[in-house]
């Protein structure tokens, strides 16, 4: 039996949200070189180049449990099958029954940049904590491979990697909406870096629609006007802090569905249990850096001691340790 699923681009925030958050980590970010000019093909990516550290909300994503609790899952490495990564995510875990976005590309025929690629990415991000990046990217690459064959499965690859390195980018602007010059300058610090993540025609493809809408909006505002209505669904996605969690539930279900419902449950309060462990954790450093008893090398190894036993997975300490403030 189908259920009503919503397209998984709408887990994705919407409108200025992803412009003007502000930020509430230091962890380590990377900026690289362009991955296609107008002349390069999938296969021709440019060398890594190291770039300044920052955070973002990629490093905040919270571990989500696999079959509904916070704590299945937050042990996973890299050394599961490909099966067993497709059995954890999409038939027990928080991904299950939920349709897989197409890969915007055609087996046999050239890597085109499409936006639906970017949906496909997303997809799988969803399922960070339950698995770890190397067992998603692992599963992506297969399900490319078998999907559309070595050669496209390589280039699409590619473009993964620097799709991540554009998650874990440290934007400097902050938009404020009050403040037009800052939104201005918000949005072309984020076309830069995607053209310089990306490549120009993969920017485009991921990313025209949606800076075309903020450009609207700032031209709305600047002639007087207001900003576009919001998704409706997004305050469903993420919705608003104090936010009644049994009203918010009974509009998810009769919004989405049960099961649907349910499992947004399970991602919000698996959220909730992992910011109390960073914020437990956060208190335990804060109280090692002010231990006036201990030499810098003890300070220093007490805290790593403490990162390695809180958070055992790799995955899950490097996202834990900007927020700890580390």
């Amino acid at each position: 039996m189908q259920m009503n699923k919503p397209p998984i681009s709408k887990m994705r925030r919407r409108g200025w949200s992803w412009i003007a958050a502000p930020v509430a980590l230091a962890a380590a970010g990377a900026m690289y070189g362009p991955l296609f000019g107008s002349g390069q093909t999938a296969h021709e990516v440019a060398p890594l180049q190291s770039a300044p550290q920052g955070a973002n909300w990629f490093n905040t994503l919270p571990p989500t449990g696999s079959g509904g609790t916070a704590s299945e899952g937050t042990h996973v490495g890299p050394t599961r099958t490909v099966a067993e990564i497709q059995q954890a995510l999409l038939v027990k875990g928080s991904l299950r029954g939920v349709d897989l976005p197409p890969w915007g590309s055609v087996r046999g025929q050239p890597l085109k940049p499409n936006r639906t690629l970017r949906d496909r990415f997303d997809f799988y991000l969803l399922a960070m904590g339950e698995a770890s990046l190397a067992e998603l990217s692992k599963l992506l690459r297969a399900h490319a491979e078998q999907d559309l064959g070595p050669d496209l499965a390589t280039g699409i690859y590619a473009i993964w990697e620097r799709y991540l390195q554009l998650q874990a980018y440290t934007f400097v602007r902050v938009a404020n909406p009050a403040d037009i010059g800052s939104m201005q300058a918000a949005l072309q610090e984020h076309q830069q870096v995607r053209q310089q993540l990306l490549g120009a025609a993969w920017a485009k493809a991921f990313y025209g629609e949606d800076e075309a809408q903020l450009a609207g909006d700032i031209d709305r505002i600047m002639s007087g006007g207001e900003l576009n209505k919001p998704d409706p669904d997004q305050a469903l996605f993420s919705p608003p802090q104090g936010m009644d969690p049994q009203a918010l539930h009974e509009q998810r279900v009769a919004r989405f569905g049960k099961d649907k419902a349910d499992r947004l449950k399970e991602l919000d309060d698996a959220e909730a249990e992992w910011m109390r462990r960073v914020e437990a954790v956060r208190g335990q450093v804060h109280t090692l850096k002010q231990a006036a008893h201990l030499s810098t090398l003890q300070r220093n190894q007490a805290i790593s001691n403490l990162m390695d036993s809180a958070f055992p997975d790799a995955v899950e300490k490097m996202r834990a340790s900007g927020l700890v403030g580390l």
